[in-house]
């Protein structure tokens, strides 16, 4: 458990549900839950963020808080920009990363349990969760020009 570190990028404003990842949910912010299963299934967490309230907090010596710089907390910045600027400045090598995001809250600790074990079976050099869902339910797309494009309708780039 000790070469388990789970990420947890938190980045202020949302265009889509205002500070999102703070809102309170259930009398604690959003961001709580995925910081306690963090907690629950890895050695130390780092919480990637750009939010003044959290960073000016303090969660125990487990919980390494690494402020993001505000070109990497830009409604375009991918993920990939975000960790990459992680790992250039925090040294996490021979470590197994975890990517765990607040907004996905119901995610279970078996279900991330089994991504490690499929990992550690050394078949993978990635693992990543994905839900089939009913696109007559919940609205999933794109935004091409200021458009919602919906994921099921075709459509070129």
């Amino acid at each position: 458990m000790n070469n388990l570190i789970s990420i947890i990028p938190l980045r202020d404003g949302s265009k889509g549900l205002k500070n999102k990842n703070t809102a309170i949910i259930d009398g604690e912010p959003l961001y709580h839950r995925t910081l306690k299963q963090a907690l629950r299934l890895t050695h130390k967490c780092i919480i990637n963020t750009d939010i003044k309230e959290v960073l000016s907090q303090d969660f125990g010596s487990n919980v390494q808080i690494y402020k993001r710089d505000k070109k990497y907390a830009q409604d375009n910045s991918e993920m990939k920009e975000v960790l990459i600027d992680l790992f250039s400045n925090i040294n996490l090598k021979d470590k197994i990363i975890i990517l765990l995001q607040a907004t996905s809250p119901l995610r279970s600790d078996i279900d991330i349990k089994k991504a490690i074990e499929i990992y550690n079976s050394g078949n993978f050099s990635i693992v990543m969760s994905v839900k089939n869902v009913d696109p007559k339910v919940l609205k999933y797309g794109y935004q091409v020009n200021n458009e919602f494009i919906p994921i099921n309708k075709k459509f070129t780039f």
